[in-house]
């Protein structure tokens, strides 16, 4: 669940920054689908990634990995509950 917290996290700071995926890719050094997959929760983040992101999201790195705020729990709380109904 971690995982898809941090890419939550990253979308709202780029939605947050008013940047397109494309805008944050080409200045990470990377594609628009990377940032796809990440803010869809596809990928990990390694700590040079996260700090890449955190700059040009202007947000501390320590943002994208605290623990989840209340809303957040509920949110987790709704993706867990989708996860299970799908699985049966």
């Amino acid at each position: 669940m971690t995982r898809l917290l941090i890419a939550r996290r990253v979308a709202e700071a780029r939605l947050d920054a008013e940047l397109t995926q494309q805008q944050v890719a080409d200045a990470v050094g990377r594609g628009q689908g990377w940032v796809s997959d990440t803010e869809g929760g596809l990928r990990r983040l390694d700590v040079v990634e996260l700090l890449a992101l955190a700059k040009v999201l202007r947000r501390p790195a320590e943002w994208f990995v605290r623990g989840p705020t209340e809303d957040e729990n509920a949110w987790m709380g709704q993706v867990r509950d989708g996860l299970e109904r799908e699985a049966g």
